[in-house]
């Protein structure tokens, strides 16, 4: 019976001896085409039943007609500085597959936007995503502790489980590092968000010097003139994480931009 409306009737002839078992399908399968929670109840009779009550099986079979996307934070990725994101695991629980992933991505109770990924969910499949909270190309948060919220934003059969919440931690980083490597040395200023870069030896020919964000863009293109032992790089940039590529020198170093 499916929904206590009877969906097939079979009769099977077999022998079955004491501690025996017999594995048997209906002739007619019930259709589970629909969207819902669906009953099947199944009896058997035998010839010379002795005990009754332990001949009836029931089940509960829900069909959903949006998938049952839930989500579990594994971990917090923090660069001080830099960057902040979540690593989250999203489940497809439901019966329907997923095309693609859209979280809705709030900070201090504010939304910052949506983020899309491609990812294909079977059903029972599960994908490991990181989703950026925060970082210094868009504009950074204060420095302290932010409260975040991540939200499946696909229609989803069973709500409540498609949700994290969690705090994450903005520290930016006013230490002066000197760093020297291939001939150079870097000469930061935090509190006015510049750099001096000091060749060791002038220049024996003019050098192109490229500032490329996080996301492999330039953003900045300098010369360093021939016989010239030194670079300034203004305070012209948004705070955040740079690498200073001179090809002539073969030589790329990471430059840190507090404010």
């Amino acid at each position: 019976m499916l929904n206590e409306i009877p969906v097939s009737q079979d009769t099977f002839r077999v022998t079955l001896g004491p501690g025996d078992q017999w594995v048997f399908s209906p002739g007619t399968r019930p259709d589970f085409s629909g969207m819902g929670s669906y009953r099947l109840e199944a009896e058997v009779f035998a010839e010379g039943e002795s005990f009754t009550g332990n001949n009836h099986l029931a089940r509960l079979v829900t069909r959903y007609p949006f998938p049952d996307l839930g989500l579990i934070q594994e971990s917090l990725e923090e660069e001080n500085g830099v960057r902040a994101g979540a690593v989250v695991r999203a489940q497809n629980l439901g019966n329907v597959p997923v095309d693609s992933l859209i979280f809705g991505v709030w900070m201090d109770g504010i939304r910052q936007g949506a983020v899309t990924l491609y990812t294909p969910l079977d059903p029972g499949g599960n994908q490991r995503v990181t989703i950026t909270l925060a970082d210094s190309a868009g504009g950074h948060p204060g420095e302290g502790f932010h409260g975040f919220m991540i939200r499946s934003e696909i229609p989803d059969s069973v709500p409540g489980n498609d949700m994290i919440t969690g705090v994450f931690c903005w520290q930016g980083t006013d230490v002066v590092r000197w760093e020297t490597t291939g001939g150079l040395t870097v000469y930061p200023n935090p509190s006015a968000g510049e750099f001096h870069v000091k060749l060791d030896t002038p220049a024996g020919r003019s050098c192109r010097a490229e500032l490329r964000d996080v996301r492999g863009l330039v953003g900045a293109v300098y010369v360093i003139g021939k016989g010239e032992d030194h670079l300034f790089i203004p305070p012209v940039h948004s705070p955040g994480f740079y690498l200073l590529g001179i090809p002539g020198l073969g030589v790329t170093l990471p430059l840190v931009v507090t404010r």
